[in-house]
């Protein structure tokens, strides 16, 4: 059932398009004959279903069977999931022709859009589209979609997850070029022609952009690889030599209780620069149980997935009082006299390294933990202390370097996301 707050987010939507609508069809219509419509009034909807997921026999068949998280904004061939004719029959699922143009209602991938490359099923989470003949194009609205999805999302209404109707959809306003008075097909394939072109050229340097981006990254890990390689020769030793590991609570036991410390949520680590931002500050007696004790110094490492595969590591600096707890999802590190923070920051901070560890993590799907064990047993080579810091500052100055040339790269990839929107925003005020 939908809450009255929704219904009210709901119907502020709706009358927000249909107003926006009619301040501007006299305008455009006069213009360049372009008019505002409801998008019900040139199509028709229907949606998918499930089913039963305790009958085997329903599933692994030879029909596709489209799940809302499989809409990206792309063309569908192959499914995750196939059903029967038996599943078919026996549920709300049914078969949609190749060439429909499917939305999401559900969940995380809410407002994606995707066009069938094969017949196929889908389930309810999915909204099928199918245009009234000669009237509208299925990829005009598609690039509609793309182009009003924020909005779209903005509207939705659920507990956990967001999600839309067919009711929204079909509500939707929408622009079309008119000619004769109706609709003309022509001027709508003409638009997602154009689009289609410019859009490719877009997504070219979005990959070109990636690309970069991994290369970028990739410096950093060759850098590191290369550091240690070539102090092997100085010997190795296990991480439970060289640092005190997950350091007892027993340490602050005596401290008073409404002494101020920081506290460093997950969240509050920067996977990519590997540095604790924006920590809160809390009264010792607040998280002295249930947290992770560290203190000023301290090498913090992520155990589980996956935020240990991303890369969650820092070391613990300007902690209010010197002292910190955290997530329980950390392991700490506390180096003694033979390493120093940065030496261990850095090792952990290796792609090779997490990667052992991962498969040493232990527990269900997604759930999974790196033990204790595998930090005690770790080895890391350990030259001289001038030796690790001579080199750990070479490694700031490339990361210093690297960073800048990820963030530029993110800027690159705002500006294109905004350079699509500019485009679609033409596009539909007959710009184009």
């Amino acid at each position: 059932m939908v809450s009255k707050g929704s219904q009210l987010t709901l119907d502020s939507f709706t009358k927000k398009a249909k107003l926006e609508a009619k301040n501007v069809i006299s305008e455009r219509s006069s213009k360049n004959g372009w008019i505002w419509v409801r998008l019900g009034d040139f199509v028709e909807t229907t949606s998918g279903g499930t089913p039963l997921r305790s009958r085997k026999e329903y599933f692994g068949g030879n029909i596709p069977w489209v799940k809302s998280g499989e809409l990206e904004d792309n063309w569908i061939f192959n499914t995750e999931e196939t059903i029967t004719e038996e599943g078919l029959r026996n549920s709300n699922a049914k078969i949609f022709p190749k060439g429909t143009l499917l939305v999401a209602m559900y969940g995380a991938t809410v407002g994606k859009t995707a066009i069938l490359g094969v017949d196929a099923a889908t389930n309810q989470a999915v909204c099928a589209i199918f245009p009234k003949k000669d009237l509208i194009d299925p990829f005009f609205i598609r690039y509609f979609i793309i182009w009003k999805r924020d909005e779209l999302i903005k509207s939705s209404f659920g507990g956990a997850q967001p999600n839309i109707s067919q009711t929204v959809i079909r509500n939707l306003m929408i622009p079309l070029p008119f000619k004769d008075g109706k609709p003309s097909i022509e001027e709508q394939r003409r638009v997602v022609a154009r689009l289609e072109e410019i859009t490719a050229k877009i997504e070219q340097t979005k990959k070109l952009r990636e690309e970069a981006l991994k290369e970028t990254e990739k410096i950093m890990q060759t850098t590191l690889h290369q550091t240690f390689k070539k102090v092997e020769h100085y010997g190795f030793k296990t991480l439970n030599d060289v640092c005190i590991i997950n350091p007892s609570k027993k340490e602050v036991r005596n401290l008073p209780d409404d002494m101020e410390v920081s506290f460093v949520p997950m969240s509050a680590i920067n996977e990519v620069s590997g540095k604790i931002e924006n920590p809160s500050t809390r009264k010792l007696k607040d998280v002295k149980k249930g947290y992770t004790y560290f203190k000023e110094g301290d090498v913090l490492f992520a155990k589980i997935t996956p935020c240990m595969e991303n890369g969650k590591s820092a070391i613990a600096r300007k902690l209010v009082n010197g002292i910190g707890f955290g997530s329980t999802e950390f392991h700490v590190l506390r180096p003694l006299n033979e390493v120093t923070p940065e030496w261990i920051f850095y090792f952990i901070r290796q792609k090779s390294f997490r990667e052992l560890a991962a498969r040493f993590m232990t527990g269900s799907v997604g759930q999974q933990r790196v033990p204790e064990e595998f930090l005690r047993n770790a080895r890391i080579p350990v030259p001289p202390i001038p030796l690790q810091k001579s080199l750990t500052n070479q490694l700031d100055k490339i990361k210093e370097k690297v960073e800048s040339l990820l963030k530029y790269q993110n800027i690159i990839s705002e500006k294109l996301e905004a350079l699509t929107k500019t485009v679609l925003k033409r596009a539909f005020e007959g710009g184009l």
